[in-house]
Parts: structure tokens; C-alpha cells; sequence
């Protein structure tokens, strides 16, 4: 899996509200904590990741190990989840 700055053509995707360039075709769940939390030290599986399309609605989720395909536009939520 190629870092989300090295190959692919150039997309920009919001991660928590934030506008993000990446040079990827896809991202794995883990690059996406990467992305939104750098330098987390929480173990990627305490993460929960939805993401979307600002033009259609409904999001979907995404779980550790799974690898989403970039379309410009996208959106994600990237959130550390309230386990008790």
C-alpha cells in the first residue's frame, strides 16, 4: 500500500472537517487515523471511521484492515470511540 503522499493521482478529501491533499488511489483504515490524529498512540482498533460523499447522502462505515477507494469529494469522520 503506497503512503497517501507518494502515488496516485491527486485528490482532496476532508478528514474531521479539515481539507486534506493526498496522492492516493485508495487509504486503509489505518492511514486514515494517521491522517486525522498524527502521532496517536492509541491502537488504530479503538478508532471508528465513517465516510461519504459531500453530494450523496448517507455515510458509510469503515473497519481496521479495509482500505476505501478515493473519489474526489470525500469525506470522513475519524473519531476515537467511547468504550466503556
Amino acid at each position: 500500500m503506497a503512503s497517501p503522499n507518494e502515488n496516485g493521482p491527486r485528490r482532496t478529501i476532508a478528514v474531521n472537517g479539515t481539507e486534506i491533499e493526498v496522492l492516493a488511489k485508495e487509504l486503509t483504515f489505518e492511514e486514515l487515523v494517521a491522517l486525522a490524529e498524527p502521532g496517536h498512540t492509541d491502537p488504530a482498533p479503538n478508532y471508528t471511521i465513517t465516510y461519504g460523499r459531500r453530494q450523496h447522502p448517507g455515510m458509510q462505515a469503515l473497519l481496521p484492515g479495509q482500505t476505501v477507494e478515493l473519489k474526489m469529494g470525500m469525506v470522513f469522520d475519524v473519531y476515537l470511540a467511547n468504550r466503556s
